[in-house]
């Protein structure tokens, strides 16, 4: 995994919505960005996804949305992704500032031409934001939020089968590596807890270790 593909955790996560809400950006352009980042977090979509939801793809209703990936040029895949309520309040508030000033369907927009907002554009601002909270930009990706879905289902158990839907993954591989990691995680714990790399094990270990020969000392 590339580094900077690797999870975001919790506290970094908080971390970068703090760094949103206090940076001098417009309001417009915080709310935008809190609804993108809390969308990937709780989503696990890919950034190409994101960008290309409109805001007829959102079900208010369901609390989710209809994601189109481009398999190939003549094929789409369809599937539905869900949030939870606090990222719902969050889009909510970002729709209301929206409808303020287009009626355009391009979900995430730029204020200068009221386009579709680019990967690149958004690429280049979570690098700005997490040096607004003080961690490493090149530590982080939007492709960190995906991996933090997965390693979340992973460690509550969600149906291997299930992860691979959610992520819209082709090869159910893609998916089974969440789990591969959190059952080495279990591994290590057993062992350091439990097994034999254990603290109090180890030392008896040590302390039981025959001293070897010593020489007599002459007297």
């Amino acid at each position: 995994m590339a580094r900077s593909h690797k999870p975001i955790g919790e506290v970094q996560y908080a971390a970068l919505l703090e760094a949103i809400a206090s940076s001098t950006a417009l309001p417009f352009v915080r709310s935008r960005d809190l609804a993108i980042f809390t969308l990937l977090y709780d989503t696990g979509l890919r950034i190409s996804e994101l960008v290309a939801l409109n805001v007829s793809s959102i079900d208010l209703a369901r609390r989710s949305a209809e994601v189109v990936t481009r398999k190939r040029v003549d094929h789409f895949k369809h599937r539905e992704t869900y949030w939870t309520i606090e990222t719902h309040l969050v889009l909510l508030q970002y729709l209301d500032k929206r409808q303020e000033l287009t009626s355009s369907d391009e979900l995430f927009i730029n204020l200068q031409g009221r386009d579709r907002l680019t990967v690149r554009s958004i690429q280049r601002n979570l690098k700005e934001y997490l040096r607004q909270a003080k961690l490493d930009p090149s530590g982080f990706s939007p492709h960190s939020f995906r991996h933090a879905v997965g390693k979340r289902a992973a460690a509550s158990q969600m149906y291997p089968p299930l992860l691979q839907s959610l992520l819209g993954h082709r090869n159910p591989n893609s998916s089974q590596v969440y789990y591969n990691i959190q059952n080495e995680a279990l591994r290590h714990e057993y062992h350091t807890k439990l097994g034999d790399m254990r603290t109090e094990k180890v030392l008896a270990q040590i302390s039981n270790k025959p001293k070897g020969n010593r020489m007599p000392l002459n007297e």
